[in-house]
């Protein structure tokens, strides 16, 4: 009786240390660190296992960026996506036979700033584990200007002067 005890005890210690090894993880991350207005930027985040169910809402800075599209690789099921509160995003996804690892949303630089935090807030996957995640920042610049050109095409390097009658 009492291997028999101990038997189950190793077993029940084995099946926790599998299960505590397959908790899922999340990280967030943009595509550049620093970007132009105008100009566009991914932010994804990532699971580190592959997922057949997936939700989470994207907080940001809608004076500072706008909103282009979300999507999620493998396009799994249908994808859900809400961007009817200025600010905040959400998405879901879910399919029996394909798996998924990432979630990606595209926004546009509106307005510059120092940086604005980008948060994944609620992300559930098929096991209805809530995973959480960190946010990143992105700053916005503006564009570097075109230098001039010269006007002289004889003399490259200085401008064109305007002639004085004789």
């Amino acid at each position: 009786m009492k291997k028999k005890v101990i038997g189950i005890l190793i077993t029940l210690i084995i099946m926790i240390g599998i299960m505590a090894s397959q908790v899922m993880a999340a990280t967030i991350n943009a595509s550049s660190a620093e970007v132009n207005k105008g100009d566009q930027v991914t932010v994804t985040v990532n699971l580190d296992n592959e997922t057949q169910a997936v939700g989470l809402e994207l907080t940001y800075d809608a004076s500072k960026f706008e909103y282009v599209k979300g999507s999620v690789s493998s396009s799994i099921g249908d994808i859900t996506t809400n961007d009817t509160v200025e600010g905040k995003v959400s998405i879901s996804a879910a399919s029996a036979t394909k798996s998924t690892n990432s979630v990606t949303f595209t926004f546009i630089a509106k307005e510059n700033t120092e940086g604005a935090a980008f948060t994944a807030n609620g992300l559930v996957t098929e096991s209805g584990e809530e995973l959480t995640v960190n946010s990143v920042s992105v700053k916005v610049v503006e564009p570097a200007e075109e230098p001039e050109q010269p006007t002289n095409p004889e003399d490259p390097t200085t401008p064109e002067e305007p002639s004085t009658p004789n």
